[in-house]
This record gives C-alpha cells, sequence and structure tokens, in this order.
C-alpha cells in the first residue's frame, strides 16, 4: 500500500515515467525505427521505479520495527507506592534523583 506522503514523494518519478511512456501512445507503431529502444528505456525507467518504491517499503518496514521495539521499551522505573494502592510514587526528590 502507498501512503499518501509516498506519494507525493513519487510524484516526480511517476511523472517522469509518464514522459518516457508517452510517445510510444501517439508517435511510435509497432513497425516505427526505434520500438526496439522505447521499450528498453520505458523498461528501465519502470524498473527505477519499482526499486525506488521497494527501497522505500524496506526502509518503512525497519522504522516500523524500530518504533515497535521502542513501545515496548520502559523508560522510567516507577517504585512501588507504601499503602499497596498501585500508584507510582510522585514525589520529585524520589524520581528524578
Amino acid at each position: 500500500m502507498v501512503l499518501l506522503l509516498q506519494l507525493q514523494f513519487l510524484k516526480d518519478h511517476i511523472l517522469e515515467v509518464e514522459r518516457h511512456i508517452q510517445p510510444g501512445l501517439t508517435r511510435f507503431n509497432w513497425n516505427s525505427l526505434g520500438i526496439t529502444e522505447y521499450c528498453k528505456d520505458c523498461r528501465q525507467v519502470l524498473k527505477n521505479l519499482t526499486s525506488l518504491v521497494a527501497q522505500m517499503e524496506k526502509i518503512r518496514q525497519e522504522l516500523q520495527a524500530k518504533n515497535d521495539c521502542m513501545e515496548k521499551f520502559d523508560f522510567f522505573y516507577f517504585e512501588k507506592s507504601e499503602e499497596g494502592s498501585g500508584i507510582p510514587c510522585c514525589k520529585v526528590n524520589t524520581f528524578f534523583s
């Protein structure tokens, strides 16, 4: 699934793909000279875009894994209250010392 931010980032790359494909929609037919080069060029541009999307997905997954790990980490140590009420101690001198 491509997110809105990813689409914004990929906007220029998608426009580049459209610019490379456009001549095939108007100028070329399958008997035109240069159709082989045109096809190679389009494949290369699409390959580059696919690679970029795959890299973005890999980075997204790595960041999500790190974020999930940080969510599980206990950043603060709370002493249990003496009354047994389950409410952590809130005295400034004991909490930040």
